[in-house]
């Protein structure tokens, strides 16, 4: 979950509920490849970089739903490198 410094108080436990209905309490192994949907939340690129680096899956696959002339998209490469992929 999010730590307690990053939200405030009044919508925390709105947070906490969304992020509960959302986690499927998947069990971590081993795969052929890992997908990144497609986010500008960089939050999924982190994580899918983080189980590549622990060797979940030798081969990342990330989805883009923005024109990859988008200002996000093209700082995308800056934060690839800065995970390690």
């Amino acid at each position: 979950m999010i730590s307690k410094g990053l939200l405030p108080d009044m919508i925390r436990a709105d947070v906490e509920m969304l992020w509960d209905y959302h986690d499927l309490h998947h069990v971590e192994r081993p795969a052929d490849v890992g997908v990144g949907l497609g986010s500008h939340d960089l939050g999924v690129a982190i994580c899918a970089a983080d189980l590549y680096h622990r060797g979940v899956f030798p081969l990342i696959v990330f989805t883009f739903g923005a024109p990859m002339n988008d200002p996000f998209v093209l700082g995308m490469r800056s934060a690839d490198d800065h995970v390690g992929v």
